[in-house]
């Protein structure tokens, strides 16, 4: 399933639980599928090389706001409704180029 924060806090990471893709080569993600839309789960899919090709290996997201393109933490809790930022560590294919969200 798609990873929730275990406790409440000012952020929460994944961690190493998106590490990988599917079943792909050299990678495989150790909870897959933890994709979910509207409410189905929606697999990633296994096709390409771990760290070759494109994968979301960590989400952190965190209270706070950006300013002038900068992240910057509140300390206070992430709560519905309130501003949060969110950083994500990902594998691009090549340049990058091709790849959009």
């Amino acid at each position: 399933g798609v990873p929730k924060c275990a406790n409440t806090g000012s952020s929460c990471d994944s961690l190493a639980l998106l590490n990988g893709r599917g079943t792909m080569t050299s990678g495989n993600e150790p909870n897959l599928s933890n994709t979910n839309r509207n409410g189905a789960a929606c697999t990633d899919g296994n096709s390409g090389s771990y760290q070759i090709d494109e994968s979301i290996e960590q989400i952190t997201v965190t209270a706070g706001d950006i300013i002038s393109g900068t992240p910057v933490p509140s300390g206070d809790f992430i709560v519905e409704g309130g501003r949060a930022y969110v950083t994500v560590k990902l594998w691009c294919w090549n340049t990058g180029a091709s790849d959009t969200a």
